[in-house]
Order: C-alpha cells, then sequence, then structure tokens
C-alpha cells in the first residue's frame, strides 16, 4: 500500500481518529507521517528510553531491550508457530485483524509462560550459568536422563558457542564438541557416565539440545532440527572403556 501523501513510498503508519463522529483513516510512510508530526519523532525516542529502562517488557530482567533473550526466543517461537510470518504482506482490513489477533494471543501466552518460570530463571542475566534447579526441572519432566546430563549439554553449547566466536554452531559441531568433553572429563568412564545419565546416541545430545531451546535456555535458527544430530558417531567407538 502506497502513502496517501507522497504516492511513492510504502505506507508504514497506519492512523485512525475520530472528526465529528466519523471514522477517518490515514496510511502514511514514515517521511510523511514526521514531516506531519516533527515531535512524534523525539516522543518516540522518550518511550523508547523509558522502555529499555524498565526492562524486557514480559519479566522485567533489566537487559537494556524490550525483551531479554530467553523472552525473545519464545516470543518468536510462539509467533512462527501460530503463522504470524507467513500471513499475506498485502495491508488488508482482514489481514490486520488477523495479525492483531495473533499478537493477541501471543501477548496472552507471554503473560502465562513467565507466570509459570521460576524465580531463578527470571532473575537478571549477569552471565552466570543457570542454576541446578533448572536442570532439576527438565529431568522431572523428562526422566529418561538425569539432571546431570542437562548440565553437561548446556555446558557444552556453551562452551562451543563461545569456541566458534558466538556464531551459529551445528548440531554435528555440538556433537563433536560433547565428545572431546566428555573424554577430557571422564576418560575411559566417559561411556558409563554417560549411559547412566540416559544418553546413549548423539540423538539424545539433540533430545536434551531441543528440550532446553523450547524452553528458551537454548537458541535456535529455524532452520535447526533434532534430526541434525543423528547418528553422528557410535558412542561404544567413541568412548572407549580402554
Amino acid at each position: 500500500m502506497l502513502c496517501e501523501r507522497c504516492k511513492q513510498r510504502q505506507a508504514t503508519v497506519f492512523m485512525t481518529a475520530i472528526i465529528g463522529g466519523e471514522m477517518s483513516k490515514m496510511n502514511l510512510c514514515q517521511e510523511c507521517f514526521e514531516s506531519e508530526h516533527p515531535d512524534a519523532a523525539s516522543q518516540a525516542e522518550s518511550q523508547l528510553a523509558a522502555q529499555l529502562e524498565a526492562g524486557c517488557r514480559y519479566c522485567g530482567r533489566q537487559c537494556r531491550a524490550t525483551l531479554c533473550r530467553r523472552c525473545a526466543v519464545e516470543y518468536q517461537r510462539i509467533m512462527k508457530l501460530k503463522g504470524f510470518f507467513t500471513l499475506d504482506r498485502e495491508v488488508t482490513e482482514e489481514s490486520m485483524a488477523k495479525r492483531l489477533r495473533i499478537v493477541q494471543e501471543v501477548e496472552a501466552h507471554m503473560r502465562k509462560w513467565v507466570s509459570e518460570r521460576e524465580p531463578d530463571e527470571l532473575q537478571p542475566s549477569t552471565g552466570s550459568f543457570p542454576p541446578d534447579a533448572t536442570f532439576e526441572r527438565f529431568a522431572r519432566a523428562d526422566s529418561r536422563f538425569k539432571m546431570e546430563a542437562y548440565r553437561f549439554v548446556a555446558q557444552v553449547v556453551r562452551k562451543a558457542f563461545a569456541e566458534h566466536s558466538y556464531q551459529h554452531i551445528s548440531g554435528r559441531e555440538v556433537a563433536l564438541a560433547f565428545r572431546t568433553q566428555a573424554l577430557e572429563e571422564f576418560g575411559k568412564d566417559a561411556l558409563d557416565t554417560l549411559i547412566d545419565w540416559g544418553i546413549y546416541t548423539t540423538f539424545d545430545i539433540g533430545t536434551i539440545v531441543f528440550q532446553m531451546v523450547a524452553s528458551g535456555l537454548l537458541g535456535a535458527r529455524a532452520e535447526d532440527k533434532p534430526e541434525d544430530f543423528q547418528a553422528i558417531y557410535d558412542f561404544a567407538t567413541a568412548f572407549p572403556r580402554q
């Protein structure tokens, strides 16, 4: 939809006003909007500064952003799940109504999701590693794996991410880093330790990773999937007992 003023740029500001009892709509590009409302930019900057000072708008985490990383991951996940990003880009009353409905549903989901988080999961991020209580909740939800399994995988991912200069890492890279770390820490006892924790295959590593992704503890790209961890190496060969 083109701006109703310049007729050249795409409209990005959609205004509705009631004048004399009648509804009036105006669709403007950003430049035309700012030229007609010169104070709008400064007001927007002031509002943004206040929002950043308040912290994450869902959990209140002081992160110098309107969304902390953990809430942002969950927000993006549920928006994608509800199909927000696949809606028709054309701005019509029907498409706007769909967007509004999805946003309202996501807002309700986020409030509920935050209310169900334990207090230690919503503390301001200081770069510290999550407490054991976080991993114990994972183990209670899926008894196939012990708390130590979740904690170890999280440690491996964190270390591998740092070693890759905080760039995206693949499932294969995580699995290989897992093997290296397990051998360094447990040596010839690595296989028995991992079996005791419930980890038998590289696919189990992926299962744990994506459980933490689903909770917002870890991040992932849209193309990442648990199957990326399938049959990367055989545990009996990778972790010899001798």
